[in-house]
């Protein structure tokens, strides 16, 4: 807050562990822009165009949903032991049937003896997310469809960020390949077997 200029100013976004933007070259940024003391005039098309942009992110988009193949029942109820991987993920497990389906990630911090971790979060259906428990680094939001008959694909969320993530589980008999990726350009592709 910048009362001296009536600024507030509100930041949403995610910016990498090994980056850092100083908060006083961030006040020092904004204080530049300012370009009068006095009130802009009125826009209204500016004001139009914006509470369009807010009704439509009031609405959440859904997500187009195909068919179901067999193999969700084959795979609903396993949990896949993963390879060493930087997201020090160890299981997944997966319930894609009856009326909640989630998957529950086991983690650990990678450290001997390090106490593992477990994150159970709903898989929404028809398109729609469904909010997980608040945890330690927010709230997530999940969605899943079939994007073949052997791959599912699940887009998440932590509310506040403005990354999308994507998981792409690709299944092949007792074996899985996650693929992951999101839009701030983090990629990783993780294999695993059925236990």
């Amino acid at each position: 807050m910048l009362p001296k200029y009536d600024i507030v100013v509100a930041m949403t976004g995610y910016m990498p562990d090994d980056e850092y933007y100083p908060v006083a070259r961030l006040i020092d940024d904004v204080v530049a822009a300012v370009k009068s003391d006095q009130a802009l005039p009125p826009d209204p098309i500016g004001q139009s165009a914006l509470a369009a942009s807010v009704a439509a992110a009031a609405n959440e988009q859904l997500l187009p949903v195909g068919g179901t193949p067999a193999l969700q029942q084959t795979v609903s109820g396993r949990t896949y032991q993963l390879a060493e991987n930087r997201f020090h993920i160890t299981t997944i497990s997966l319930q894609l049937t009856g009326k909640d389906p989630m998957y529950v990630l086991a983690t650990n911090n990678g450290k001997s003896g390090a106490a593992t971790q477990y994150y159970a979060e709903p898989l929404g259906l028809n398109g729609r997310f469904r909010l997980a428990a608040p945890q330690w680094f927010g709230v997530a939001a999940a969605r899943r469809r079939w994007i073949s008959d052997k791959s599912l694909e699940v887009e998440r969320r932590i509310l506040g960020y403005s990354a999308v993530q994507r998981w792409i589980l690709t299944f092949d008999g007792s074996d899985v390949t996650v693929h992951f990726a999101d839009t701030d350009g983090d990629k990783a592709d993780i294999h695993g077997r059925a236990d």
